[in-house]
């Protein structure tokens, strides 16, 4: 019962528990392995956020013979496992899988995704109208491609997830745990601005497990340096005197700000989101790799854990480091809780994660205060590569970059308090997402203002020469 109540979390397939699977010829994993992965799902499964009823979504698992990525089109690769673009789903043995599934409607009472909270944006979801996991399998079948309008080129609707190859059993088997984690916990979280999982691929815990998602195109990071490209273009374009704008890149810069501060804010709702369940992102939380994708290019890593969807919104994924911060790992006299010590991306850690001491949602508000600043600067906080380098520099001397003179006060002043060096003085996420909210509706109203006065004073440069 309790093996199959873990498998159950992750789809249909019962049938191949305790199999070896390689991930490539000489790689195997053992049954005692897998015995120690599905006490870790047991475990987590356990929380209060699992235990929640939410509205049914459905995430139906297929042969992963039947799934055809495209090897040469790699969305992204992180450091157990890599993402690549899905070019075809063929329903191996559908059949006999519609016949275990006897069409039944999921019990809304024990599935996932949880109703939208009042910021969060309409989320177009195409499979939110089916009643039954064949009738995902289907769609997903015949639409895995999408036919860009304005030139009829295709591009992929999804990507799967999948450990890398590797001869090294310590890699294959901590990618194995990180991928099990988070299809548990996507299967559960249910967010505009947090990636779906549609279904899943394979043998549960095994190498040859996938988890399938909504693609993303491209990379906050990638988008950052789109970002300071143009940002150096339109400083050297000179000035429009002739207008009597003044400088070209000023008004360029504040078209800029609106975009950061919509996708910061898009972000800060999802952690809010995330927070309000109890529990946190993640102690790397390298959202600068993971947040950003517009382009047909791929999706992981710190800013790489966050990318765009086909709309433009930005989406945040990876969810391996996610954890509940439940009461057995509270520590009463502090309010903190017990978790990983000193991991994740030394830009983004937290200066109490790095020391090892106790830590809660203060430390993703850390991390997020790094990539707001990063967003609004046009450039990289920090730039030190070793621990001692952290260390000297962010423990020993707390310093904090110089914030560029054109970012606002009130986003000013947030990143000086989200990277506060006490974690109980940062700012919780309710707090970012009204005054980024607030930022955000002044910026486009002066940024209006101001596109409308170009216009006019164009059109009156025109009406003069016209006359001449």
């Amino acid at each position: 019962d309790r093996d199959r109540a873990g498998l159950d979390s992750f789809g249909d397939d019962r049938s191949s528990r305790g199999r070896y699977v390689p991930a490539n010829m000489s790689m195997r994993v053992s049954e005692d392995f897998q015995d120690e992965v599905q006490a870790k799902i047991d475990a987590v499964a356990t929380g209060k956020f699992f235990q929640q009823k939410r509205d049914a979504r459905i995430i139906p698992s297929f042969d992963i013979g039947g799934v055809t990525e495209e090897s040469a089109a790699t969305s992204g690769s992180g450091a157990f496992c890599v993402v690549k673009e899905i070019t075809s789903i063929t329903l191996v043995n559908d059949a006999t899988s519609e016949a275990q599934e006897s069409e039944k409607v999921l019990d809304k009472a024990s599935s996932s995704g949880d109703k939208p909270e009042k910021d969060q944006k309409p989320d177009e979801d195409p499979l939110g109208s089916f009643k039954t996991k064949s009738e995902v399998r289907r769609y997903m079948s015949d639409s895995c491609q999408r036919t860009d309008d304005s030139d009829g080129t295709k591009h992929a609707r999804y990507a799967i997830k999948v450990l890398k190859t590797s001869n090294n059993r310590k890699d294959l088997e901590t990618g194995l745990k990180d991928i099990s984690i988070e299809c548990q916990f996507l299967r559960h979280l249910g967010h505009s601005n947090i990636c779906k999982m549609r279904g899943t691929a394979g043998i549960p815990l095994s190498p040859s497990f996938g988890i399938i998602l909504d693609r993303l195109y491209q990379t906050l990071e990638s988008k950052m340096d789109q970002w300071m490209y143009e940002a150096k273009q339109f400083k050297s374009a000179g000035c429009l005197g002739c207008l009597g704008l003044g400088k070209l890149d000023s008004v360029w810069k504040k078209r800029q700000h609106v975009d950061a501060i919509t996708v910061a804010s898009d972000i800060s709702s999802a952690l809010r989101y995330i927070h309000s369940n109890d529990l946190v992102y993640s102690p790397k939380m390298q959202v600068r790799h993971s947040i950003w994708r517009v382009a047909p290019v791929s999706i992981l890593s710190k800013r790489n854990q966050s990318g765009f969807d086909v709309r433009g919104n930005i989406k945040i994924f990876d969810f391996g480091f996610c954890k509940e911060l439940s009461k057995k790992l509270l520590d009463k006299k502090t309010g903190m809780y017990k978790l990983t010590r000193c991991t994740g991306s030394l830009p983004y850690m937290a200066p109490e994660v790095f020391e090892g001491k106790l830590y809660g949602k203060g430390a993703d508000v850390f991390s997020y205060g790094v990539l707001l600043y990063e967003m609004l600067n046009f450039k990289y906080a920090f730039t030190f590569k070793t621990l001692k380098d952290y260390k000297d520099i962010i423990i020993d001397n707390k310093y904090r970059p110089s914030i560029d003179g054109a970012v606002a006060a009130r986003p000013k002043d947030l990143i000086k308090e989200t990277w506060d060096q006490d974690p109980k003085k940062r700012p919780n996420f309710d707090r970012i997402s009204i005054i980024l909210k607030s930022e955000y509706y002044d910026s486009t109203s002066e940024l209006e203002s101001r596109s409308e006065r170009l216009s006019n004073i164009t059109m009156k440069s025109i009406r003069l020469r016209r006359k001449k």
